[in-house]
């Protein structure tokens, strides 16, 4: 084992570990969005007058259920390997 095979080594498990780490911040970041988005509808509608949320098939005590379901359907759309710009400025490998 040389020096440089070391120094190899060390470089390919920096990268390895940057990507982990850039991978979970990237989970992060997403987490937050889908809280935030899910805060927002959920002032939305309890901004709604009870006679609006029943025009539109919910009672006031829904509102959270409609909200949870909004997030589990909105992860459930959105591909695990989206074809999308990846955060933080990283270009993902071809």
């Amino acid at each position: 084992m040389t020096a440089r095979s070391i120094g190899r080594d060390v470089e390919e498990m920096t990268m390895y570990t940057q990507e982990k780490l850039l991978d979970w911040l990237d989970g992060l970041v997403a987490a937050y969005r889908g809280w935030a988005r899910r805060r927002k509808a959920a002032a939305e509608l309890n901004r709604l007058d009870d006679r609006m949320l029943s025009d539109i098939g919910i009672s006031r005590s829904e509102i959270p259920s409609v909200v949870a379901r909004l997030g589990r359907n909105m992860r459930r759309r959105a591909p695990a390997n989206a074809n999308t710009a990846p955060a933080f400025g990283r270009r993902k490998a071809a």
